[in-house]
C-alpha cells in the first residue's frame, strides 16, 4: 500500500498494529519484550477486530512476549479469549474521584491462574 492511498480509519488501524508488530518482530530477541496499545478494537469493525485480536495472541505467544492492551467494555468478550489475564478499571462516572477496585481475572482452559490472581488481588484489601 502507497502512503497517498485513501484508507479508513479500520484499515488505518489494522495496518498500524501490524506495522508495529512486524517491527517488533524485527528487532533482535524479540522475547521477553513489552508491547504496549491503547484502544485496540477503537473503530475496528468485527472481521478487523478478529484479526487483530488473532494476529496479537500468535505473535505473543510465539514469540514470548508480552502484551497490554486497553480496550473498551464493548469487546471484552472478544478480548479475553486470548489473554492471559484481564485487568478490569471500572470507572463509575466523571463526578468519582477515584475509580473503584481494579478487579483481576485469570483465563486459561482450566481455572488455575483465577485462584492465584483472585489471591494476589484480595491481599491488603477489603471486600466491597
Amino acid at each position: 500500500m502507497t502512503y497517498d492511498n485513501v484508507t479508513n480509519t479500520a484499515q488505518e488501524k489494522l495496518f498500524s498494529i501490524h506495522l508495529v508488530l512486524a517491527a517488533l518482530l524485527a528487532a533482535p530477541n524479540p522475547e521477553g519484550r513489552v508491547l504496549i496499545l491503547d484502544e485496540l478494537a477503537d473503530s475496528l469493525g468485527a472481521e478487523h477486530r478478529r484479526e487483530v485480536l488473532d494476529a496479537i495472541a500468535e505473535v505473543a505467544r510465539e514469540h514470548r512476549i508480552t502484551i497490554l492492551a486497553t480496550c473498551q467494555d464493548g469487546i471484552m468478550a472478544e478480548a479475553s479469549p486470548h489473554c492471559g489475564q484481564v485487568l478490569y478499571f471500572h470507572y463509575p462516572s466523571k463526578s468519582a474521584a477515584l475509580n473503584r477496585p481494579t478487579r483481576m481475572f485469570g483465563v486459561d482452559r482450566l481455572g488455575s491462574r483465577v485462584e492465584l490472581t483472585a489471591e494476589a488481588l484480595l491481599e491488603g484489601r477489603e471486600l466491597m
